[in-house]
């Protein structure tokens, strides 16, 4: 009886054995299964994370292509401007020296212009209908008044030149201004666009 009982015992062991084995492998099973789906969750998360920051990078790289391209247009106009600016200065320099030319030429002609007055002042300044009044025969007559003619157109034209140039050297001056007004505005135009660099 005793091995009877010993058997049922060992058989009873046995049973309640084999059960807690299976009920411990069922809850592991769970358990990793848990374990699995909080990694497969993780990996999801990480992978959106990724995702995310490649978004991110890709619009980082268009701003900093955006930004290199305003960067090469602004230097870019910096340079046009400081051509400009230059070819300005150059029209400045040529337009001075034509300016100067301009006054010599003036200054030449008022000169010419006093001695042509200090002249007559001091040889008697006799007038054109002295001079015809004078004539002792309508040859001499005639001659006078071909003289008298030339003069006066001679000293028409002179006035008209010494006028001219005056006017000539007004608009020189004017358009002078307005170059350095250019040429200044040039200037600050690249200084912003170098403070916009």
């Amino acid at each position: 009886m005793k091995k009877k009982v010993f058997s049922l015992l060992l058989a009873g062991m046995l049973t309640f054995s084999m059960g807690t084995t299976a009920y411990a492998t069922e809850d592991a099973i769970a358990d990793m299964q848990a374990q699995k789906q909080q990694a497969e969750a993780g990996l999801a998360q990480t992978q959106a994370n990724i995702d995310s920051l490649q978004s991110k990078k890709q619009e980082l790289e268009n701003y900093l292509s955006d930004l290199n391209t305003q960067y090469e247009d602004l230097t870019n106009a910096i340079s046009e401007l400081s051509i400009q600016a230059g070819e300005k200065e150059n029209e400045l320099k040529q337009l001075h020296t034509e300016l100067k030319k301009a006054k010599k030429a003036l200054n030449k002609q008022y000169d010419d212009m006093k001695l042509r007055i200090q002249y007559m002042y001091e040889n008697g300044g006799t007038s054109a209908l002295e001079t015809l009044l004078s004539s002792k025969d309508l040859s001499e007559f005639l001659n006078n008044a071909e003289s008298v003619a030339k003069i006066s157109q001679y000293d028409r034209t002179m006035l008209e030149k010494c006028e001219n140039l005056q006017n000539t050297i007004k608009d020189q001056e004017t358009t002078a201004e307005k170059e350095k007004a250019a040429i200044d505005q040039l200037l600050e135009e690249r200084a912003a666009k170098q403070q916009e660099v």
